[in-house]
């Protein structure tokens, strides 16, 4: 039995995206128990079949092929004996849920003639500034080259512990509201998915690098979060540092707006997941940037960026610098799902700091081989 903390690592998704498929009846739901000896602090949690994380990765596998809701859960209605009888969970008198996902045959069957366009609503007003600002926002989804950087606070479960109620959303909101304004700065546009977590998408704009504008925003929030944390030392007295995890990572998502009036963009592909994964993995206080999106920036912004990885596991460890390595063996403790075991990452130092002194130094490239 697996609980939802091991699939959420396993997989990489967060709790939203599994708690909708246990309502679409494409997961089942959990069956509540005592916990296990080395769950403490719940008096019962749910656990779920082990092949759950099996299931997971495959309904992530369609649709990153491009298979509509609709259609996976007619995949897994078919293949999964379990769940006939059960009510269709989009309710009988319900269209199905329009997906941003182009039609796509099933193997071996004829592709249709021409397939019906995403319904979706007219873009808003939000989505229509993006538009005068140089990102193209189409009322029809399209995919995009986009940088998605995932940001959370440290070790937010044990500052809810240590914290009045009114002073750890105090604090949540003002970590937040940083993340809002440094990105926003740098062309993003910011969802909040949790108290202490954001994603930030950065997608084309004239002028600009979504990649670039990405590793600024991380750059910026390692400084602007010391600054909260010397903030809150004073106010509560105490020595403990507040740190942030961020996860960088690139890629093609499928880019529409949202479907209602005032609401944002959406924006869906793996490569959300795996920025959300990269924050989890990330050590206290860093950023944990893919080699594929180092790759993607232009050659004079590249220049400038540093980064490495730790020597050993320990937190203090120094980095060697320049080099990536797989994300299995950068943080073996986050369990990734196996298709991105071997992503190549490393850490963001800096960008623009001068490369010299003695070598495997901060500051200077140390000769290691990367992944």
């Amino acid at each position: 039995m697996l609980s939802s903390k091991d699939i959420l690592e396993r997989t990489g998704i967060s709790r939203a995206t599994l708690n909708n498929y246990i309502s679409y009846g494409l997961v089942p739901r959990p069956q509540v128990l005592p916990p296990e000896p080395g769950d403490a602090g719940a008096p019962r949690l749910g656990y779920f079949p082990d092949d759950t994380v099996e299931r997971v990765e495959t309904i992530q596998r369609l649709k990153r092929e491009g298979w509509s809701l609709g259609r996976i859960l007619d995949h897994f209605g078919a293949a999964a004996p379990e769940m006939e009888g059960e009510a269709d969970p989009r309710g009988a008198d319900e269209e199905p849920e329009p997906s941003i996902f182009p039609p796509m045959a099933a193997p071996g069957a004829a592709q249709p003639a021409a397939a019906p366009a995403p319904r979706m609503a007219p873009v808003s007003a939000a989505a229509a500034q993006i538009a005068h600002e140089g990102v193209s926002v189409h009322a029809v989804p399209q995919t995009l080259p986009v940088a998605v950087l995932s940001v959370a606070l440290a070790d937010a479960d044990d500052l809810w512990t240590c914290l009045l109620v009114q002073e750890y959303f105090e604090l949540a909101n003002e970590f937040c509201a940083s993340v809002q304004a440094l990105a926003r700065l740098n062309g993003g546009r910011v969802q909040r998915t949790s108290p202490h977590r954001l994603v930030c998408h950065f997608l084309p704009q004239a002028g600009r690098s979504q990649f670039m504008d990405a590793l600024r925003t991380a750059q910026a929030l390692q400084g602007a979060i010391q600054a909260m944390s010397q903030r809150w030392q004073i106010r509560k007295g105490w020595t403990r540092e507040i740190g942030l995890r961020c996860g960088a990572a690139e890629g093609e998502a499928w880019v529409g707006h949202g479907g209602g009036p005032g609401e944002d963009l959406q924006v869906v592909g793996d490569v959300g997941n795996q920025a959300l994964l990269l924050s989890r993995a990330a050590r206290g206080g860093a950023a944990l940037v893919t080699r594929d999106l180092v790759a993607r920036l232009a050659a004079t912004d590249r220049a400038q960026a540093v980064y490495g990885v730790p020597d050993s596991p320990a937190a203090d460890a120094p980095l060697r610098l320049m080099v990536f390595t797989r994300l299995r063996e950068f943080a073996p403790h986050v369990s990734p799902p196996r298709r991105l075991g071997d992503l190549p990452v490393a850490e963001l130092v800096s960008l623009g700091l001068q490369r010299t002194g003695p070598a495997g130094s901060a500051g200077a490239p140390n000769q290691g081989t990367s992944a």
